[in-house]
């Protein structure tokens, strides 16, 4: 069983996406998890049938996504191709993407056109490349340890709590008016 879903992470577009992966896949968890939490978060139906199938001793593997938070409501090119990038290493089916891959170029060139025409985006997206390539530094770092409170990002280089708060409301102040009842009467 190879499955994928994605979480919205505070991650640059610019740099690859990240994935990490969970299952007994052991030569694909090595290959492609660039993180790895010790964790326990809230599963899904995915998450519990990939324990089951790895109870039975199936060959296992999920793959999450870590999508650019601003981004994650979009229509991401980028996450499909990775994705499936991801299902043709675990499951070694080939899958024409090439269509994708032309709208992904379209897509990153008006986000790369919205962020230069605008500082805050700007210094967001420059403060999250450094955190990335800081923790992408650790991450391949010989013999480094990589779990979650390993990695580079300690308490004193995370975003306090009101910066986080301050973060929020630029987002939701840059959202366009009524975006809330429309998304609350499609759901």
């Amino acid at each position: 069983m190879s499955w994928v879903h994605a979480i919205a992470m505070p991650v640059p577009h610019t740099r690859p996406l990240g994935t990490t992966v969970s299952g007994n896949r052991a030569e694909l968890i090595a290959a492609h998890s660039v993180w790895k939490p010790r964790t326990q978060v809230p599963s899904t139906a995915g998450h519990l049938l990939e324990f089951r199938f790895a109870e039975r001793g199936e060959a296992t593997v999920g793959f999450v996504l870590l999508i650019p938070h601003y981004l994650a409501e979009t229509s991401y090119p980028q996450a499909v191709l990775t994705a499936a990038d991801r299902l043709m290493n675990a499951t070694g089916l080939v899958l024409a993407m090439d269509a994708v891959r032309g709208e992904n170029d379209d897509y990153l060139a008006r986000v790369d056109e919205q962020v230069q025409g605008n500082d805050e985006l700007l210094q967001m997206l420059h403060t999250l490349e450094e955190r990335h390539d800081a923790y992408m530094a650790g991450y391949n770092a010989p013999d480094a340890e990589h779990g979650f409170g390993d990695a580079p990002f300690t308490e004193r280089n995370l975003p306090s709590a009101d910066e986080l708060a301050a973060e929020l409301e630029r987002y939701l102040a840059s959202r366009p008016p009524g975006d809330d009842e429309s998304k609350s009467s499609r759901g």
